[in-house]
């Protein structure tokens, strides 16, 4: 085999080098608590981290150092299984369940178009929990309510506004509001269904720009909220729904994902769902809007497009038992 020039070798080790640094370092962050950005940009990258190592693999092989090709093979595999079970779904709903379909949008301040909501809920949603609604617009999603009749609302001219709207009869709304982040709740009357299902729309501060411990505290009244919801279910589900301003590869949105509570998207083998930012040329790169469920089984889970606003929307059939 023809030798490589030793500029272009040296060229190669450097980048090579750089790729597993910046990939191992990845795979690392994803378990650690996140507290300042670099972290918090690290993690949200993962997805596309693991790139780098299936590149350094590739270029230690061209140069025939084989020790650290399988290093970068075996960090790669790793970056790679730890992302698997979220293309695997994980549950079979059983036969005596109805289904409810869950739409969650952030309408960015009231600047989502109106009718392409009203239209997009209608066609794909029983349940449309929405976050980022101002006063203004709330008054104007009346389009909603031939098929939505029931609602409980919490608009704000700021991050804070959040609402749900239902097919379904909903009782004991609930609203909380802290430091940027807005909790809903409802308790919905799905036909069919023995017990009511809470359903929750959530709004959290983001990680970036602001103090990263303002998120971090967002997560950690989440988590005590969804414990509390838990405790007073019985036998009813929990739908939570929301722009939680978190990725599944960081460690404290997995903390979420405890004590019966799944992602939907992980549950039903759907993958990683990219759903920020939605208003540019290029397709979302951040997956930071859930749909978590609790004594409930997500059957899919998609995306669709609400013209205006920087999010898409996330959509999830979830099975209910019956009994």
């Amino acid at each position: 085999m023809r030798t490589l020039p030793r500029k272009f070798t040296a060229v190669l080790t450097v980048i090579g080098s750089l790729a597993v640094f910046v990939a191992a370092f990845a795979l690392i962050v994803r378990y650690l608590s996140l507290t300042n950005h670099l972290l918090v940009v690290v993690a949200a990258a993962y997805p596309f981290l693991v790139c780098g190592a299936v590149l350094a693999m590739v270029l230690f092989a061209v140069l025939r150092r084989w020790l650290v090709t399988i290093v970068a093979a075996v960090l790669a595999a790793t970056m790679i299984a730890v992302e698997l079970p979220w293309y695997i779904a994980s549950t079979v709903p059983e036969a005596n369940t109805v289904r409810v379909r869950v739409m969650s949008s952030n309408l960015r301040m009231g600047t989502a178009n109106p009718a392409s909501l009203v239209s997009t809920a209608t066609l794909n949603a029983d349940v449309l929990a929405v976050q980022e609604l101002p006063i203004g617009l709330a008054r104007e999603l009346h389009g909603l309510d031939a098929t939505f009749p029931y609602r409980a609302l919490a608009p704000r001219d700021s991050a804070e506004g959040v609402g749900i709207w239902s097919r379904y009869p909903i009782e004991q709304p609930r609203h909380f509001y802290s430091d940027e982040m807005a909790l809903t709740s409802v308790l919905v009357h799905v036909p069919g269904v023995t017990a009511a299902t809470t359903v929750v729309t959530a709004h959290l501060p983001g990680p970036f720009p602001k103090p990263v411990s303002d998120w971090r505290n967002g997560m950690d009244r989440l988590s005590k909220s969804l414990r509390d919801y838990a405790s007073v279910a019985g036998k009813g589900a929990i739908i939570v729904a929301g722009d939680l301003n978190a990725t599944n590869d960081m460690s404290e949105f997995r903390g979420l994902l405890r004590d019966g509570y799944r992602d939907a998207a992980e549950q039903a083998g759907a993958g990683i769902q990219f759903t920020f930012p939605a208003d540019s040329a290029v397709p979302p790169v951040v997956a930071i809007d859930h749909i978590l469920t609790f004594q409930a089984a997500a059957t899919s889970v998609r995306t669709a497009r609400v013209p205006i606003s920087d999010h898409v929307a996330l959509i999830a059939d979830v099975a209910l038992a019956s009994g």
